[in-house]
């Protein structure tokens, strides 16, 4: 027998936002339904990347370069979507041949990169360092069953927010200073 996915899927209303530009992703949405706007939000002006329907995907590039968005994502109509874990698709790549697993590397990294060009966008990593934190803290939570999630949330997350706050202030004021 083979082995088959489940993929979870996930209904989204229009003009919810979807992925926001700058959040560390862990799924990949396939379009089983409806249309999603792609944009980026630049000096506070909203530069539209495209529209896409069903059967396209999007979100898989912070899947594969573990960077952080660098585009947002909404519905401009009711939508259906099939989400892609960032787990699923890298046991994907990794079952491909090592050819294709090193070009598909190799395109995702040049495809941010010229996204970034285009959208004018500098990686600063010290800029996202509150937002990796959240995320992997996130991610934590989401691999424990409810009962310790709920008392590792209760033992731990004023502290975190504290710390998290802590960084970013400190980098802001170094930022403010150079």
């Amino acid at each position: 027998m083979r082995n088959t996915v489940v993929l979870d899927r996930r209904f989204v209303a229009q003009g919810t936002k979807i992925i926001e530009q700058g959040d560390f992703g862990n799924y990949a949405y396939l379009i089983q339904s409806g249309a999603i706007r792609i944009f980026s939000t630049i000096e506070g002006e909203k530069k539209v990347l495209g529209e896409l329907g069903p059967g396209e995907i999007f979100g898989e590039m912070s899947l594969i370069s573990d960077g952080p968005r660098v585009a947002s994502a909404e519905a401009i109509e009711d939508t259906n979507l099939i989400m892609l874990s960032r787990q699923a698709l890298l046991k994907k790549i990794e079952d491909s041949d090592p050819t294709v697993r090193a070009i598909v590397k190799m395109l995702m990294k040049r495809l941010e990169e010229n996204n970034r060009r285009v959208l004018g966008i500098e990686s600063k990593v010290e800029q996202n360092w509150p937002t990796v934190f959240k995320n992997i803290y996130r991610d934590m939570l989401v691999t424990m069953n409810t009962a310790d999630k709920y008392e590792c949330q209760d033992l731990t997350e004023s502290a975190f927010e504290q710390f998290a706050s802590k960084l970013d202030d400190f980098f802001r004021n170094k930022a403010s200073n150079s």
